[in-house]
């Protein structure tokens, strides 16, 4: 993670991406969603075919792995716009494509560390699982990748976080009590 920027990613909520403390759009929806599939993996690496099949589905280019590549550069670009050394946000490996971020730059991992460390708090100390908890819903902006839902391939995760969700409400509801 040395050597470059420090990058922030949210999904809980529309995708937000801030680069060493600014704001950064993402416009184009494809590169969201690679960005996405990344992050869900973090840190490892998603072979190219792999994130053809959760981006493009059944509508892939001629042009297969070439335009994850282009995807990748693009977002590369995003994210490490001063980029001058071998470094990178994201990683390229004979295994894929691997996003070199700490977790809790990730909201959806950031969000999840704390929630089950407020599991762990819930009846020894019921006012830091409370903290832990308020931390946690606290990053929560929206509906989970809000701007990416009609991805089939983020149903599944977007239903789990938000069961992960409710399971933070009824930790605080315990904690309470």
């Amino acid at each position: 993670m040395s050597g470059h920027p420090s990058v922030t990613i949210g999904f809980l909520g529309p995708t937000s991406v801030t680069v060493d403390g600014a704001a950064v759009v993402l416009t184009a929806r494809r590169q969201r969603a690679v960005l996405a599939h990344l992050a869900l993996r973090a840190p490892h690496p998603v072979p190219p075919d792999q994130l053809l099949d959760a981006v493009w589905g059944d509508d892939q280019p001629s042009t297969g792995v070439r335009a994850v590549a282009f995807q990748i550069s693009k977002l590369r670009s995003a994210l490490e716009p001063d980029r001058i050394d071998e470094g990178s946000v994201i990683i390229t490996s004979a295994a894929g494509y691997a996003l070199d971020v700490d977790p809790d730059h990730l909201d959806i991992h950031r969000f999840e560390r704390l929630v089950s460390k407020a599991r762990e708090l819930v009846t020894d100390d019921p006012a830091r699982c409370r903290t832990s908890i308020d931390q946690a819903l606290g990053l929560w902006r929206g509906r989970p990748f809000a701007d990416l839902a009609d991805r089939p391939l983020l149903e599944d995760e977007i239903r789990r976080l938000e069961q992960r969700r409710l399971l933070a409400r009824r930790t605080r509801a315990e904690a309470l009590i």
